[in-house]
């Protein structure tokens, strides 16, 4: 089974096409929508998933309300009434076709059906999201859920996203207005901001705007929405489409202003896009002239050098002079000539670290750490600094009295090698990404919120499945207390103190 957070691309948001009961019961009908949205996709690339939904009406609705055609959605229900023989012939027409498939159950049966009938994503519409003993069935289902949020309050939906995150579900959250089809100043499309920065989940926007409001997906996508749904239908003679669902024509024009709103979200090729950007400025920068003779094997520096328009060819412009790099003549050069870069050897003396610098500020960032400007950290490569990527980890030490604490920050695939404490008894607790400790010959895997004791003398290594941070809250630290395994391959300094904002 992929997870969710495996199916969702950088760049390209997921398509979820809800054929809810726009089949109007007709096998054939949604076997055709079904064959449209897979020509669709694989015109427009796009990843796009048919989505039905389940109800088992002989228990769904109550005995004494079939038939009842004074209710609207028991009328409709019982006139488009498909078996789940027929859902997953549906189903399987699709996988077929190798697209992923996904259901929103209304009952408990349904969501077993669900799991049974194998689709990728189960759907939780917002009448049932806060059904709590339903909800506890979809979680069993052990699918991916997407979870759309129509009609709750900020604190209703806690309330969900606590529900489903204490049962380590994998899921995602749908901003959805439960009006239909919803006007456009009823979209509050800012909503996905605010819940993705809230809840750290992937958000994404189930629409019911009228079906040619194409600017709504691109403000969706702009607000960080990485799912989108839309009701699709296809009408036939005695059968009108309703007011928020999408033909193929309206969706693929849906789809084409998606795809312009990404070209400028996105910029696939922003290192090109970059270039040309540096090489523009460039012309309007000044360049670096000799403010006298200097010999060869000298060093340039801003006593010997002045800044002054134009840049020539490839001479040094003035933002080049810096003290990250050692610039030394390899011939003279007179008073007033230009500084070519064919003239100079360069030495960049600091741009591994600051690299590994960068990288930290920014995984700090997307923690939702601040510190301040004179925090020190700790480069620790047991390996040497050049091979940090793979062993090594970023120490920032915050408090060392009785009790200390300190973050550790690590990237993806990075390792820190199995040592142990004689002093000092630890408490990893988890901000970000995901941990694997070994302790002790027993794996432990660390998500966000998790806590492990670390006892003294127990061996451990550790590992980042993801990017991760996480505290060391432990008693007080010594330097001389940590004891490698393989204490002889590691380099003599193994720890290189520096200022996290150099």
């Amino acid at each position: 089974m992929v997870s969710l957070t495996e199916t969702l691309n950088q760049h390209y948001p997921l398509i979820v096409a809800d054929l809810a009961n726009n089949h109007n019961g007709d096998v054939d009908l949604a076997a055709k929508m079904i064959q449209e949205l897979f020509e669709i996709q694989q015109k427009y690339k796009f990843t796009i998933i048919p989505k039905f939904q389940y109800r088992d009406l002989d228990t769904y609705i109550h005995k004494d309300y079939k038939g009842n055609v004074n209710n609207k959605y028991i009328s409709r229900f019982e006139s488009t009434r498909l078996e789940f023989k027929e859902f997953l012939e549906l189903t399987n027409l699709a996988k077929s076709l190798g697209m992923l498939t996904a259901a929103t159950p209304f009952d408990e049966k349904s969501a077993e059906k669900v799991l049974e009938h194998k689709h990728s994503i189960l759907k939780v519409a917002s009448a049932t999201a806060n059904d709590w003993n339903l909800l506890e069935n979809c979680v069993k289902q052990k699918l991916p859920m997407i979870v759309s949020l129509g009609g709750l309050s900020d604190y209703q939906i806690e309330r969900v996203v606590t529900f489903l995150k204490h049962r380590e579900a994998d899921f995602a959250l749908m901003h959805c207005v439960a009006l239909y089809p919803s006007k456009d100043n009823e979209l509050n499309l800012e909503r996905i901001r605010t819940l993705s920065g809230r809840f750290h989940v992937p958000v994404g926007f189930s629409t019911h705007e009228h079906p040619e409001n194409y600017l709504a997906g691109g403000l969706a996508l702009a607000a960080g929405a990485q799912i989108l749904e839309r009701h699709y239908a296809k009408s036939k003679p005695g059968l009108e489409v309703n007011t928020y669902s999408s033909e193929k024509i309206i969706f693929e024009n849906w789809l084409i202003n998606l795809r312009n709103s990404l070209n400028q979200l996105h910029d696939l090729d922003f290192a090109k896009n970059l270039e040309n950007q540096q090489n523009t400025l460039r012309q309007l920068k000044r360049g670096l002239y000799a403010s006298k003779s200097i010999k060869r094997g000298e060093g340039i520096n801003k006593s010997n050098t002045y800044a002054a328009f134009p840049v020539l060819g490839e001479q040094y412009t003035s933002n080049e002079l810096t003290i990250r790099s050692n610039l030394i003549l390899s011939e003279d050069v007179e008073k007033d000539q230009a500084i070519l870069k064919s003239c100079v050897n360069e030495t960049d003396i600091y741009s591994t670290k600051e690299s590994i610098l960068s990288r930290t500020r920014e995984l700090l960032s997307q923690a939702g750490i601040n510190l301040g400007p004179r925090i020190d950290v700790e480069i620790s490569h047991h390996l040497g600094i050049e091979n940090f990527q793979s062993v090594g980890a970023i120490l920032i030490p915050l408090i060392n009295r009785e009790y200390a604490k300190k973050l550790v920050v690590m990237t993806k695939d990075q390792s820190h090698p199995e040592h142990f404490h004689k002093l000092k008894e630890e408490t990893f607790l988890v901000h970000m990404g995901k941990l694997k400790v070994m302790l002790e010959n027993e794996i432990k895997i660390l998500a966000p919120g998790d806590v492990l004791v670390i006892p003294r003398k127990s061996k451990h290594s550790m590992f980042a499945l993801a990017d991760t941070v996480f505290e060391e809250i432990s008693s007080t630290n010594f330097s001389d207390d940590s004891f490698y395994s393989e204490s002889q391959k590691f380099i003599e300094n193994r720890k290189t103190p520096i200022s996290l904002w150099f």
